[in-house]
């Protein structure tokens, strides 16, 4: 009884799932040497922005999110950065 009434659930979760194709999640991916306060605030920026340009298209972004990159200070930041430019390509 217990296996069915699971299924029963499973089953009844899914039919009330939904996905919009028409609807993005918006990533912002900050640049070398970026604290995290700056990369927020850039994000929330860029947003605004789009919002004022963009009005139609802004209504279809669910979220804006950051993809934030973590640094390990601008001289090693920058030696990966010219690792990745150099072996770019080679993959």
């Amino acid at each position: 009884m217990k296996k069915i009434f699971l299924i029963f659930l499973l089953g009844v979760s899914f039919s009330f799932a939904e996905i919009n194709e028409y609807v993005s999640d918006v990533y912002f991916a900050n640049g070398i040497d970026t604290p995290r306060k700056i990369a927020d605030e850039s994000k929330r920026k860029i947003a605004k922005k789009f919002k004022l340009s963009h009005p139609d298209s802004y209504k279809y972004v669910a979220n804006w999110k950051v993809s934030y990159n973590h640094t390990q200070g601008m001289g090693i930041d920058l030696y990966v950065a010219m690792l990745q430019k150099k072996n770019r390509g080679q993959e």
